[in-house]
């Protein structure tokens, strides 16, 4: 089964094309920031982006955060700093920590997310690589649709699963092994969802299913049918991924914001992107106006073909 890796690398390898753009991830006080040419400050908060060409100065007992290319810097003195200098100082580097790897993350994030067409090239670049040869996402269309979120890994916790679909279709949705196709469940419903309680469906943890809605009454061949998803069920993996990065330093002194991004970035990195999901909606539910959020959440729902949705989260 392929996955989504291939979306993370092209997070990766847009730093090369970023044009040495420079956001800010976290403030507390005031910070002021000089765009070019212009003699009036304004403030910053998480989520904008700064022109390498422009300057900060914090107010006394004012800090900021910021990130470019891949690494950050904080700055909390009184000083003026010119962010060309930031944006020399920052650039690629050749470790491999978590820590690393999320704020290349959070760099691909933030550049994918400027505006709706950086979205869209994001989304499009995403779209290229996952449909490289993956089972059941070929140029065939079907009439009965789902997001990516229900592919990769699914662990214990409840899942609901969803599907557009025509007006006046009647689903009935299938789930069975992918080695020898034994149905697992079929179940018919009006809605164009179905929760399922994972952990309590007969799946052995590391075997590959796949799932699939047909029409309740498939005795017509013409009836709409969707691709078949694939996932593996990983009970526990999700929760391994998360607990593995609380126990990181960096971690432990990040913002509560950047913790939950964090987690997320290290379920999607594991390929659960359905847990990815459901954090980022509590950390959209705790932080409504939060710019770094939302624009986080947009690149990812990008990458999982959600471009709608991706695209609300910019307005």
């Amino acid at each position: 089964m392929r996955t989504l890796l291939f979306c993370l690398c092209i997070l990766f390898s847009l730093q090369g094309t970023a044009q040495d753009e420079i956001t800010v991830i976290h403030t507390t006080g005031k910070v002021m920031y000089y765009a070019p040419q212009q003699t009036s400050p304004t403030s910053v908060y998480p989520g904008i982006t700064l022109s390498p060409q422009g300057k900060i100065k914090c107010n006394q007992n004012g800090t900021v955060k910021l990130l470019c290319k891949g690494k950050v810097f904080a700055f909390s003195d009184t000083n003026t700093h010119f962010l060309e200098e930031v944006a020399k100082e920052a650039g690629n580097t050749s470790s491999l920590s978590f820590i690393n790897r999320f704020w290349l993350f959070m760099t691909g994030n933030m550049d994918g997310s400027t505006d709706e067409h950086q979205l869209e090239k994001h989304h499009e670049q995403a779209m290229e690589n996952l449909h490289a040869g993956v089972k059941g996402f070929g140029t065939k269309e079907f009439a009965v649709t789902a997001s990516i979120l229900y592919t990769g890994k699914l662990s214990d916790k409840p899942v609901n699963f969803q599907w557009e679909a025509p007006d006046g279709f009647h689903p009935s949705f299938h789930l069975s092994r992918q080695s020898d196709d034994g149905v697992i469940a079929a179940i018919s419903t009006r809605n164009n969802n179905l929760l399922l309680p994972m952990g309590d469906l007969a799946l052995e943890p590391g075997s590959a299913y796949e799932w699939q809605i047909v029409a309740a009454d498939a005795s017509n061949a013409q009836d709409p049918i969707s691709s078949k998803m694939q996932f593996v069920y990983q009970p526990e993996a999700a929760a391994r991924a998360i607990a593995t990065a609380e126990k990181i330093e960096a971690y432990k002194t990040a913002t509560p914001v950047e913790q939950q991004l964090m987690q997320a970035f290290a379920l999607e990195e594991n390929e659960f992107y359905y847990d990815a999901n459901t954090c980022y909606t509590a950390m959209l539910r705790d932080n409504p106006n939060d710019l770094l959020v939302k624009r986080s959440y947009a690149a990812f729902l990008a990458r999982v073909d959600l471009i709608d949705q991706a695209k609300a989260m910019l307005k």
